[in-house]
Protein backbone atom coordinates (compact mmCIF):
# COMPACT_ATOMS: atom_id res chain seq x y z
CA UNK A 1 0.00 0.00 0.00
CA UNK A 2 3.16 2.49 0.90
CA UNK A 3 4.69 1.72 -2.58
CA UNK A 4 1.11 2.21 -4.24
CA UNK A 5 0.53 5.57 -2.13
CA UNK A 6 3.69 7.16 -3.02
CA UNK A 7 4.12 6.33 -6.54
CA UNK A 8 1.20 8.45 -6.69
CA UNK A 9 2.61 11.64 -5.22
CA UNK A 10 5.56 11.05 -7.17
CA UNK A 11 3.96 11.17 -10.48
CA UNK A 12 1.29 14.23 -8.90
CA UNK A 13 4.59 16.04 -8.57
CA UNK A 14 6.74 15.10 -12.24
CA UNK A 15 8.80 12.39 -10.80
CA UNK A 16 9.06 9.57 -12.00
CA UNK A 17 10.25 6.91 -9.88
CA UNK A 18 12.49 3.96 -10.87
CA UNK A 19 12.80 1.26 -8.93
CA UNK A 20 15.17 -1.28 -8.24
CA UNK A 21 14.66 -4.77 -7.21
CA UNK A 22 17.26 -6.69 -5.19
CA UNK A 23 19.76 -8.69 -7.10
CA UNK A 24 22.02 -11.45 -5.67
CA UNK A 25 23.33 -10.56 -2.49
CA UNK A 26 27.56 -10.58 -2.24
CA UNK A 27 29.13 -13.75 -0.53
CA UNK A 28 30.82 -11.53 1.93
CA UNK A 29 27.54 -9.79 2.82
CA UNK A 30 25.47 -13.00 3.13
CA UNK A 31 27.96 -13.85 5.39
CA UNK A 32 27.53 -11.05 7.80
CA UNK A 33 23.69 -11.35 7.64
CA UNK A 34 23.71 -15.35 9.01
CA UNK A 35 25.98 -14.06 11.87
CA UNK A 36 23.31 -11.28 12.76
CA UNK A 37 20.87 -13.99 12.75
CA UNK A 38 22.54 -16.14 14.79
CA UNK A 39 23.73 -13.22 17.35
CA UNK A 40 19.61 -12.29 17.56
CA UNK A 41 18.09 -15.30 17.27
CA UNK A 42 20.14 -18.54 18.21
CA UNK A 43 22.00 -21.03 16.23
CA UNK A 44 18.89 -23.51 16.46
CA UNK A 45 17.80 -23.53 12.88
CA UNK A 46 18.92 -22.65 9.26
CA UNK A 47 18.54 -19.00 8.23
CA UNK A 48 17.68 -18.23 4.72
CA UNK A 49 19.04 -14.81 4.91
CA UNK A 50 19.92 -12.35 2.07
CA UNK A 51 18.75 -13.10 -1.93
CA UNK A 52 19.68 -15.64 -3.80
CA UNK A 53 17.79 -16.84 -7.32
CA UNK A 54 15.05 -18.86 -6.34
CA UNK A 55 14.90 -18.01 -2.67
CA UNK A 56 12.13 -16.38 -0.44
CA UNK A 57 13.21 -12.81 -0.93
CA UNK A 58 13.52 -13.31 -4.64
CA UNK A 59 10.16 -14.21 -5.30
CA UNK A 60 9.48 -11.03 -3.41
CA UNK A 61 11.06 -9.06 -5.70
CA UNK A 62 9.77 -10.52 -8.53
CA UNK A 63 5.88 -10.21 -6.98
CA UNK A 64 7.24 -6.59 -6.57
CA UNK A 65 7.76 -6.75 -10.60
CA UNK A 66 4.68 -7.47 -11.21
CA UNK A 67 3.34 -4.76 -9.33
CA UNK A 68 5.39 -1.76 -10.09
CA UNK A 69 4.48 -2.99 -14.11
CA UNK A 70 1.02 -3.12 -13.12
CA UNK A 71 1.56 0.41 -12.01
CA UNK A 72 2.98 1.27 -15.20
CA UNK A 73 6.55 2.93 -13.71
CA UNK A 74 9.76 1.51 -14.48
CA UNK A 75 12.03 -1.29 -12.85
CA UNK A 76 14.89 -2.23 -12.71
CA UNK A 77 16.86 -5.87 -12.33
CA UNK A 78 19.53 -5.33 -10.18
CA UNK A 79 23.09 -7.68 -10.94
CA UNK A 80 23.98 -7.14 -7.58
CA UNK A 81 23.61 -5.01 -4.48
CA UNK A 82 20.28 -2.73 -5.18
CA UNK A 83 22.29 0.02 -3.74
CA UNK A 84 24.95 0.04 -6.35
CA UNK A 85 22.79 -0.01 -9.13
CA UNK A 86 20.68 2.95 -7.98
CA UNK A 87 24.38 4.50 -7.86
CA UNK A 88 25.23 3.06 -10.84
CA UNK A 89 21.51 4.67 -12.69
CA UNK A 90 22.81 8.23 -11.12
CA UNK A 91 26.33 7.83 -12.13
CA UNK A 92 25.19 7.00 -15.75
CA UNK A 93 23.05 9.75 -15.82
CA UNK A 94 20.10 8.06 -16.18
CA UNK A 95 18.67 8.67 -12.65
CA UNK A 96 18.88 12.43 -10.79
CA UNK A 97 19.64 10.69 -7.14
CA UNK A 98 18.55 7.87 -5.09
CA UNK A 99 15.75 7.73 -2.59
CA UNK A 100 17.19 5.22 0.09
CA UNK A 101 17.48 5.58 4.10
CA UNK A 102 20.55 3.48 3.06
CA UNK A 103 23.82 5.68 3.03
CA UNK A 104 25.64 2.42 1.68
CA UNK A 105 24.79 4.05 -2.08
CA UNK A 106 27.52 6.82 -1.03
CA UNK A 107 29.87 3.94 -0.86
CA UNK A 108 28.77 2.33 -3.73
CA UNK A 109 29.28 6.28 -5.42
CA UNK A 110 26.00 7.78 -5.77
CA UNK A 111 26.47 11.97 -6.75
CA UNK A 112 23.23 12.39 -5.25
CA UNK A 113 21.06 10.84 -2.70
CA UNK A 114 17.52 11.31 -0.93
CA UNK A 115 17.50 10.28 2.49
CA UNK A 116 14.08 11.47 3.15
CA UNK A 117 11.11 12.25 0.08
CA UNK A 118 8.09 12.85 1.37
CA UNK A 119 6.12 14.50 -1.81
CA UNK A 120 2.36 14.77 -0.85
CA UNK A 121 -0.01 16.63 -2.90
CA UNK A 122 -2.72 17.50 -0.43
CA UNK A 123 -0.40 18.38 2.33
CA UNK A 124 1.90 20.51 0.45
CA UNK A 125 3.84 22.03 3.67
CA UNK A 126 4.42 18.74 5.20
CA UNK A 127 6.40 17.80 2.63
CA UNK A 128 10.12 17.04 3.17
CA UNK A 129 13.12 16.14 1.08
CA UNK A 130 16.68 15.94 2.59
CA UNK A 131 19.69 16.09 0.17
CA UNK A 132 23.21 14.39 0.43
CA UNK A 133 25.40 14.76 -2.17
CA UNK A 134 28.79 13.66 -3.45
CA UNK A 135 30.21 17.56 -2.74
CA UNK A 136 28.67 17.72 0.80
CA UNK A 137 30.83 14.51 1.59
CA UNK A 138 33.76 15.69 -0.24
CA UNK A 139 33.41 18.93 2.29
CA UNK A 140 32.80 16.54 5.68
CA UNK A 141 35.89 14.63 4.78
CA UNK A 142 37.93 17.79 3.72
CA UNK A 143 39.09 16.22 0.19
CA UNK A 144 37.81 17.75 -3.88
CA UNK A 145 38.03 14.50 -5.06
CA UNK A 146 36.49 10.85 -4.17
CA UNK A 147 34.68 9.78 -0.96
CA UNK A 148 33.94 6.07 -1.71
CA UNK A 149 36.76 4.77 0.11
CA UNK A 150 36.91 6.76 3.10
CA UNK A 151 32.86 6.01 3.73
CA UNK A 152 34.02 2.50 3.96
CA UNK A 153 37.07 3.09 6.49
CA UNK A 154 34.32 4.89 8.52
CA UNK A 155 32.04 2.02 8.14
CA UNK A 156 34.08 -0.41 8.69
CA UNK A 157 35.44 1.15 11.93
CA UNK A 158 31.74 2.31 13.11
CA UNK A 159 30.03 -1.08 12.04
CA UNK A 160 28.38 -1.71 8.48
CA UNK A 161 26.83 -4.55 6.24
CA UNK A 162 30.32 -6.20 6.26
CA UNK A 163 31.37 -5.78 9.85
CA UNK A 164 28.06 -6.31 11.99
CA UNK A 165 30.38 -4.99 15.15
CA UNK A 166 32.89 -2.47 13.55
CA UNK A 167 35.64 -1.40 16.20
CA UNK A 168 34.01 -1.79 19.72
CA UNK A 169 33.71 2.08 21.73
CA UNK A 170 34.28 3.28 17.82
CA UNK A 171 31.39 4.88 17.34
CA UNK A 172 30.41 7.14 13.58
CA UNK A 173 31.71 10.46 15.03
CA UNK A 174 34.54 8.92 16.41
CA UNK A 175 35.40 6.84 12.89
CA UNK A 176 34.70 10.16 10.76
CA UNK A 177 37.08 12.21 13.10
CA UNK A 178 39.90 9.56 12.35
CA UNK A 179 39.37 9.18 8.58
CA UNK A 180 39.38 12.48 8.06
CA UNK A 181 42.79 13.44 9.86
CA UNK A 182 44.21 10.32 7.95
CA UNK A 183 43.07 12.13 4.92
CA UNK A 184 44.86 15.39 6.26
CA UNK A 185 46.61 17.32 3.15
CA UNK A 186 45.33 15.00 0.80
CA UNK A 187 43.15 15.71 -2.18
CA UNK A 188 41.34 12.28 -2.67
CA UNK A 189 40.77 9.11 -0.36
CA UNK A 190 43.10 6.77 -3.06
CA UNK A 191 44.94 5.89 -0.24
CA UNK A 192 42.83 5.73 2.98
CA UNK A 193 42.53 2.72 3.38
CA UNK A 194 46.68 2.41 2.92
CA UNK A 195 47.00 4.83 5.72
CA UNK A 196 44.66 2.97 7.88
CA UNK A 197 46.54 -0.58 7.70
CA UNK A 198 50.09 1.62 8.06
CA UNK A 199 48.50 3.60 10.97
CA UNK A 200 47.81 -0.31 12.44
CA UNK A 201 51.02 -1.91 11.62
CA UNK A 202 52.59 0.99 13.17
CA UNK A 203 50.66 0.65 16.40
CA UNK A 204 49.56 3.37 19.28
CA UNK A 205 52.23 5.95 19.66
CA UNK A 206 53.29 6.06 23.16
CA UNK A 207 53.86 9.83 23.23
CA UNK A 208 50.60 10.47 22.40
CA UNK A 209 49.54 8.06 25.52
CA UNK A 210 51.22 9.90 28.06
CA UNK A 211 49.68 13.58 27.07
CA UNK A 212 46.22 12.50 29.79
CA UNK A 213 45.75 16.15 30.75
CA UNK A 214 45.93 19.47 29.87
CA UNK A 215 49.44 21.36 30.68
CA UNK A 216 48.95 24.76 29.69
CA UNK A 217 48.34 28.06 31.48
CA UNK A 218 45.59 29.77 32.39
CA UNK A 219 47.02 32.86 31.55
CA UNK A 220 48.63 33.03 28.46
CA UNK A 221 47.50 29.88 26.89
CA UNK A 222 50.83 28.77 25.69
CA UNK A 223 52.60 25.38 27.00
CA UNK A 224 53.26 25.17 30.45
CA UNK A 225 55.51 22.23 30.98
CA UNK A 226 54.95 20.93 33.77
CA UNK A 227 52.41 17.52 34.89
CA UNK A 228 49.53 19.69 35.20
CA UNK A 229 47.56 23.21 33.94
CA UNK A 230 49.04 26.35 35.46
CA UNK A 231 47.43 29.42 36.67
CA UNK A 232 50.02 31.43 35.36
CA UNK A 233 54.20 31.05 34.27
CA UNK A 234 56.39 31.40 37.51
CA UNK A 235 58.75 34.13 37.74
CA UNK A 236 61.87 31.95 37.81
CA UNK A 237 60.92 30.20 34.25
CA UNK A 238 59.35 32.39 32.01
CA UNK A 239 57.14 31.57 28.72
CA UNK A 240 59.13 31.13 25.79
CA UNK A 241 56.11 31.66 23.33
CA UNK A 242 55.51 34.99 25.29
CA UNK A 243 59.21 35.92 24.70
CA UNK A 244 59.68 36.35 28.43
CA UNK A 245 62.40 35.17 30.68
CA UNK A 246 60.14 35.71 33.92
CA UNK A 247 56.38 34.79 33.98
CA UNK A 248 54.51 35.50 30.74
CA UNK A 249 52.19 37.76 29.29
CA UNK A 250 48.21 37.50 30.00
CA UNK A 251 46.17 37.30 26.76
CA UNK A 252 42.94 36.18 25.78
CA UNK A 253 42.55 33.08 23.72
CA UNK A 254 39.84 30.67 22.95
CA UNK A 255 42.20 27.75 22.21
CA UNK A 256 44.94 26.16 24.71
CA UNK A 257 48.46 25.90 22.99
CA UNK A 258 49.01 23.33 24.98
CA UNK A 259 50.77 19.72 23.48
CA UNK A 260 47.66 18.58 24.89
CA UNK A 261 45.04 20.46 23.16
CA UNK A 262 47.60 21.00 20.68
CA UNK A 263 47.55 17.32 18.91
CA UNK A 264 44.35 16.58 19.90
CA UNK A 265 43.31 14.99 15.92
CA UNK A 266 46.87 12.88 17.12
CA UNK A 267 45.48 11.15 20.15
CA UNK A 268 41.71 10.55 18.74
CA UNK A 269 43.58 8.78 16.19
CA UNK A 270 45.77 6.83 18.01
CA UNK A 271 42.94 5.81 20.06
CA UNK A 272 41.25 4.43 16.95
CA UNK A 273 43.99 2.59 16.53
CA UNK A 274 44.44 1.10 19.46
CA UNK A 275 40.82 -0.67 19.63
CA UNK A 276 41.19 -1.18 16.07
CA UNK A 277 44.32 -3.04 16.90
CA UNK A 278 42.54 -5.09 19.69
CA UNK A 279 39.69 -6.11 17.48
CA UNK A 280 40.40 -9.61 15.78
CA UNK A 281 41.04 -9.40 11.84
CA UNK A 282 40.09 -5.85 11.37
CA UNK A 283 42.14 -4.82 8.47
CA UNK A 284 41.11 -8.02 7.04
CA UNK A 285 37.33 -7.73 7.13
CA UNK A 286 38.59 -4.27 5.73
CA UNK A 287 40.13 -5.04 2.70
CA UNK A 288 37.31 -7.06 1.72
CA UNK A 289 34.85 -4.84 2.46
CA UNK A 290 36.41 -2.22 -0.03
CA UNK A 291 37.40 -4.72 -2.41
CA UNK A 292 33.47 -6.06 -2.31
CA UNK A 293 32.04 -2.47 -2.68
CA UNK A 294 34.39 -1.37 -5.41
CA UNK A 295 33.23 -4.76 -6.90
CA UNK A 296 29.82 -4.07 -7.06
CA UNK A 297 30.01 -0.74 -7.66
CA UNK A 298 31.88 -1.68 -11.28
CA UNK A 299 29.31 -4.91 -12.28
CA UNK A 300 26.46 -1.99 -11.59
CA UNK A 301 27.72 0.51 -13.89
CA UNK A 302 29.01 -2.32 -16.30
CA UNK A 303 25.19 -3.65 -16.35
CA UNK A 304 23.66 -0.09 -16.68
CA UNK A 305 25.80 0.79 -19.61
CA UNK A 306 25.47 -2.71 -21.47
CA UNK A 307 21.47 -2.15 -20.84
CA UNK A 308 21.07 1.62 -21.39
CA UNK A 309 24.66 3.43 -21.99
CA UNK A 310 25.36 7.05 -21.11
CA UNK A 311 23.16 9.36 -20.69
CA UNK A 312 24.40 12.69 -22.36
CA UNK A 313 24.64 15.82 -20.25
CA UNK A 314 22.33 18.42 -20.49
CA UNK A 315 19.82 15.81 -22.60
CA UNK A 316 16.52 15.84 -21.73
CA UNK A 317 15.97 12.02 -23.67
CA UNK A 318 15.81 9.60 -20.64
CA UNK A 319 15.12 6.03 -21.54
CA UNK A 320 12.52 5.26 -18.56
CA UNK A 321 9.24 6.16 -19.10
CA UNK A 322 5.95 5.95 -17.62
CA UNK A 323 4.31 3.54 -19.57
CA UNK A 324 1.02 3.09 -18.80
CA UNK A 325 -2.05 4.27 -16.71
CA UNK A 326 -2.30 1.67 -13.57
CA UNK A 327 -3.72 -1.57 -14.44
CA UNK A 328 -6.39 -1.96 -11.42
CA UNK A 329 -7.34 -4.76 -12.05
CA UNK A 330 -3.76 -6.37 -12.01
CA UNK A 331 -2.69 -4.38 -9.15
CA UNK A 332 -5.68 -5.97 -7.20
CA UNK A 333 -4.98 -9.60 -8.44
CA UNK A 334 -1.84 -9.13 -7.01
CA UNK A 335 -2.77 -7.57 -4.09
CA UNK A 336 -5.09 -10.20 -3.43
CA UNK A 337 -2.52 -12.61 -3.66
CA UNK A 338 -0.38 -11.48 -0.83
CA UNK A 339 -2.66 -9.50 1.36
CA UNK A 340 -5.69 -11.74 2.78
CA UNK A 341 -8.03 -9.42 3.09
CA UNK A 342 -7.39 -6.69 0.51
CA UNK A 343 -10.92 -5.92 -2.06
CA UNK A 344 -10.74 -4.68 -5.68
CA UNK A 345 -12.34 -1.29 -3.95
CA UNK A 346 -9.52 -0.18 -2.06
CA UNK A 347 -7.66 1.08 -5.34
CA UNK A 348 -10.95 2.27 -6.68
CA UNK A 349 -12.52 -0.22 -8.31
CA UNK A 350 -13.79 1.50 -11.22
CA UNK A 351 -13.02 -0.36 -14.40
CA UNK A 352 -12.03 3.00 -16.67
CA UNK A 353 -8.55 3.40 -14.26
CA UNK A 354 -6.96 0.54 -16.54
CA UNK A 355 -7.57 1.90 -19.46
Amino acid sequence: MLLWLQSIHWLRHGCLPVFVIEGQTPQAKLDKLKQRCIQQYGPQRRYDVGNRAGGQFDRLGQAIKRLLDAFGVPCVQAVGEGEAMCAALNICGWAHACHTLDVDALLFGAITVYRQMHLLTDKAKEAELTICSRDDVQRVLGISRGGDAALTAVAQLAGGDYDLTGVENVGEVLALAAVRHLLRGCEDDDTVIQKLEAALAAGPNAELDALTKCTGCKACGHEGGTKGRLKQHPAQRGCAACGCTSGCIPRDFDVCECEFHRRADDRLLNRVIRLAGQTAGFMTKCRLAADTYRQQQQLAIAAVQRAYGVALPNSKHNVFRWMHRPDVRAISDIMCRYINDWEYHQVGGSSHLSH
